[in-house]
């Protein structure tokens, strides 16, 4: 698959994301059930970027569906 195909699909953040002492462990999932995992470093992220992930992975986490 191209680098395009990857960015065409839908994804959805899954309950299974995680905050950490160093970063984000965000676990996605698509329409078909296919899944892929991205880490993200905190000092990567400005305080307000940090916050607002936070926020969504715990919203994600506690109003499972």
């Amino acid at each position: 698959r191209g680098l395009g195909d990857v960015y065409k699909r839908q994804v959805k953040l899954s309950a299974s994301s995680q905050l950490n002492l160093w970063g984000y462990w965000l676990v996605f999932t698509a329409n078909d059930s296919q899944w892929s995992q991205l880490f993200i470093f905190k000092d990567s992220l400005s305080k307000q970027d940090q916050a607002r992930l936070a926020r969504t992975i715990m919203r994600v986490k506690y109003l499972k569906e």
